[in-house]
C-alpha cells in the first residue's frame, strides 16, 4: 500500500508542477519536473551559448516571439515575413547543430553571416539527416524563387502562401531531428 501511496504522491507532484510551468517553474522545480516526468519526456540540447549567440536570454525570448510572429504574420497574410522568419529560425538551429559537433571544421562565432544555404550544406558534411537537408534544400531553393519570381513579375504576392504551406513545421521536424541525434534524453529510467 505505501508504494501505492508513494506513486499517488508523486504523479500528484507531476501535475501540480506540469500545471504551474505555464506561469514558470524555479529551477529546483524544472529539475523535479524532468525527473518525475516519463522517460523520453524531455530532450537536452547543447549549450545555446556556443551557437554564436550575442545575448543568450534576448537570443531564447525572441524565439518564442518568432514562432509567435510567423503564426500571426501568416494569418495576416505577410508572407514574406513567415520566410524571414523560418530562414532565421532555422539558421539558428543550424549552428546550434554545429556548434555541438566536435568535428565541425570552424566554430560558430557570433558573427557568422553565413546564409541558410550554406549553413544547409555545413551540416550536411557531418551527416545531418539527409531527408531533413533535402526538405531544407527545397524550402531554401522555393523561397528563393518565389520571391525572385515575385520581384520580376511572374508572380502575385498571394503565390507565396504556398511555400509558406509547403515549409510549415519545417522548423520543428529540424529540431527534432537535431535532438534525436545530439539531444541526450532526460530521465531515461523514468521517475525514480
Amino acid at each position: 500500500m505505501e508504494v501505492s501511496t508513494n506513486t499517488d504522491e508523486r504523479q500528484a507532484r507531476l501535475i501540480a508542477l506540469q500545471g504551474k510551468s505555464k506561469q514558470g517553474l524555479s529551477d529546483a522545480e524544472f529539475a523535479e519536473l524532468i525527473r518525475l516526468s516519463p522517460p523520453g519526456t524531455f530532450t537536452k540540447l547543447p549549450n545555446l551559448r556556443f551557437a554564436g549567440l550575442h545575448d543568450f536570454d534576448q537570443a531564447l525570448a525572441n524565439l518564442v516571439e518568432i514562432g509567435e510572429r510567423g503564426e500571426r504574420a501568416f494569418a495576416a497574410g505577410f508572407y514574406v515575413e513567415v520566410l524571414a522568419l523560418r530562414s532565421q529560425s532555422l539558421e539558428l538551429f543550424l549552428r546550434l547543430y554545429l556548434a555541438a559537433k566536435p568535428q565541425a571544421p570552424t566554430p560558430v562565432e557570433p558573427d557568422d553571416r553565413r546564409p541558410l544555404g550554406a549553413l544547409i550544406d555545413a551540416v550536411e558534411k557531418l551527416g545531418f539527416d539527409p531527408t531533413m537537408v533535402a526538405a531544407m534544400k527545397a524550402f531554401n531553393r522555393d523561397r528563393r524563387a518565389g520571391i525572385h519570381r515575385l520581384l520580376l513579375g511572374e508572380a502575385s504576392y498571394d503565390s507565396l502562401r504556398g511555400v509558406c504551406e509547403t515549409s510549415a513545421g519545417l522548423t520543428q521536424q529540424v529540431v527534432a531531428a537535431i535532438a534525436k541525434e545530439i539531444g541526450v534524453v532526460e530521465n531515461p529510467a523514468g521517475p525514480a
